[in-house]
């Protein structure tokens, strides 16, 4: 599913296919590809933040930000075929969380319930355009917020963290947290995700559209990139930052301990599968959506 990088323009990609199925074993235990933050450290703070899969689905990262909800990407819990939640995602399906630094076979996860699914509405929107017109799906969440919730049938042994509405601003600090892969955007390796968290900040408009590389690519587009994103630096443009990986897909960002974003998308200017910069679906204005869909 993932297009061959080409120089000098970036290519914005969704997170979450390489993250790979996670199947179950005979005993019901997930098992899967390893799935990792590029950079940062590997870390069992951030216990509302969890990796999830609804049985027969890939993995994702979300947030708990209620006794019975949680926040992800959309792309997460969509097909793009047909703009619909995807099929694995009903009423009573089996979903499997875990908020252990690395989870095994035997250890770490929870079995819940599904109880509901809201995706947003603009990224619905978007979807069933590209597909009316036969365009790529990819890239959807830079017209549209790339967020949804999902509601479980029962508690869960997790904390729960606030979300900030509030506007974020560029130089904000900002920490991501994920169980995405760990080396580069293409290459897993065997094992279970652990989960980790890096640090990175909030970047200006005018650094992002100038930038020679996304002239190219994001000539005019740069605005609505921003207006629904928070975009923040990745290990190419700062060896600091981490990078987004598959399996990142709806991981949350944190500013001053709140929930300001979800990892969504990442763009590159090369061919090393590690990113320019990270997008994280913007919460700020959507506190009358997120309220609705709790």
């Amino acid at each position: 599913m993932f297009k061959k990088l080409i120089l000098p323009v970036a290519i914005t990609l969704l997170l979450s296919p390489l993250a790979g199925a996670i199947s179950l074993d005979k005993a019901g235990k997930a098992k899967g590809p390893s799935i990792q933050l590029i950079g940062g450290s590997t870390t069992s703070d951030w216990p509302s933040a969890v990796q999830f899969f609804v049985s027969g689905g890939s993995a994702c990262t979300a947030v708990k930000i209620a006794s019975h909800r949680y926040l992800t990407a959309a792309h997460c819990l969509i097909d793009k075929t047909t703009g619909e939640v995807e099929s694995s995602a009903f009423f009573g399906a089996k979903v499997y969380l875990s908020n252990v630094q690395e989870p095994t076979t035997s250890s770490g996860w929870t079995v819940n319930y599904l109880n509901r699914v809201m995706l947003h509405s603009s990224y619905v929107s978007e979807i069933l355009s590209r597909i009316n017109s036969n365009e790529s799906t990819n890239g959807a969440g830079m017209h549209s917020f790339d967020v949804a919730t999902f509601t479980l049938q029962n508690t869960s042994p997790y904390p729960v963290s606030a979300v900030d509405f509030n506007e974020v601003h560029p130089g904000d600090n900002i920490t991501l947290v994920g169980y995405g892969c760990e080396e580069k955007v293409g290459k897993n390796r065997s094992g279970y995700g652990r989960k980790k968290a890096g640090n990175t900040y909030a970047l200006a408009i005018d650094a992002y559209d100038n930038h020679p590389g996304y002239s190219a690519y994001y000539a005019g587009k740069a605005a609505e990139v921003f207006y629904h994103n928070v975009v923040v630096a990745a290990p190419k443009l700062d060896g600091s930052a981490p990078g987004l990986c598959p399996g990142d897909s709806g991981g949350p960002a944190f500013k001053n301990n709140k929930v300001i974003g979800v990892g969504a998308y990442y763009s590159f200017m090369d061919t090393s599968g590690i990113a320019y910069t990270n997008m994280e679906t913007k919460l700020s204005g959507l506190a009358a959506w997120a309220g609705w869909s709790l």
